[in-house]
């Protein structure tokens, strides 16, 4: 093996470092100088769980599932850099030289973080991703379908576009069940609101002959009329008919009663025989 060889300094491919690895593996097969040693290289650079899951591939289909199962995680890594890059501000009393070393300091580990491969339209579309996370709203909705994104990893433009024409779905799907929800429970409320229905009896509590509730039977139907047998309100209305006319009669004789004391005052009694009309006026007096 060349001391060119010997230099590179070897890299276990786990979780996280995939940009690293495979930068890696691209110089030390380049190196090696045979792309047939090439699956025998990713073998030497990965754990036993990663052997396994390329257990029986050939080089060109291990470094496949690889990359599928380790550069998705990496795009949470390459969207925490580019979220440290973008709130970098300046501190107070900070010098504009030292303020402008952290951007680049920032910049380069994002940098880092690409594949050597990264063309124009893919930093393009990485950043237009990343800018449209970043700048979602903070709220509760949104945490979720950040986490979600962040995590997956891999989109495009276009598929970012109908992720985010999906989850706008599910929004406007949610607050429509949500209102009509409420509207059920708001109806069910005004439902039974007028019915007042007497509460079950506790232990110990009087219990209703009438309608089986926590009060006095000879108290039930005063409490709840709209629990009387019809017999009960027919009856009761009878009543009603009755004392209201019996009302009407009194006050009839109350007002003749008080037309005779007014004629009266008209008359002396004096003058007046039991054959006398007492409707003598007063100055027919004395003759």
């Amino acid at each position: 093996m060349s001391a060119s060889t010997l230099a590179l300094k070897a890299v276990i491919l786990t979780h996280g470092n995939w940009i690293a690895w495979d930068r890696y593996l691209q110089a030390h097969c380049g190196v090696l100088g045979a792309q047939g040693q090439a699956k025998g290289a990713i073998l030497e650079s990965v754990n036993e769980a990663n052997t396994s899951l390329i257990d029986g591939q050939d080089a060109a289909t291990a470094y496949a599932t690889l990359k599928k199962q380790h550069n998705v995680q990496d795009s949470t890594h390459q969207y925490s850099l580019f979220q440290n890059f973008a709130l970098i501000a300046q501190k107070p009393k900070e010098s504009l030289t030292e303020y402008l070393g952290r951007q680049e300091t920032a910049l380069k580990k994002f940098k880092d973080s690409l594949p050597t491969s990264t063309s124009v339209d893919d930093a393009l579309n990485m950043l237009m991703i990343f800018n449209s996370i970043t700048n979602l709203e903070q709220d509760e909705q949104n945490e979720a379908f950040i986490q979600a994104l962040t995590i997956a990893g891999g989109f495009t433009r276009t598929t970012i576009a109908s992720t985010f024409a999906t989850e706008q779905t599910r929004w406007e799907t949610m607050a429509t069940v949500k209102e009509a929800g409420l509207n059920a429970r708001q109806h069910a409320r005004l439902a039974s609101a007028p019915s007042c229905s007497p509460r079950a009896p506790a232990p110990g509590s009087p219990v209703c002959s009438h309608c089986g509730k926590a009060h006095q039977s000879n108290n039930c139907w005063r409490q709840f009329p709209h629990l009387k047998p019809q017999h009960i309100k027919d009856r009761d209305a009878a009543q009603e008919t009755r004392r209201k006319a019996a009302g009407s009669s009194t006050s009839n004789v109350k007002r003749s009663n008080l037309g005779a004391d007014r004629w009266g005052d008209l008359v002396d009694k004096d003058q007046v025989s039991p054959s006398t009309p007492s409707y003598i006026p007063l100055h027919d007096k004395g003759r």
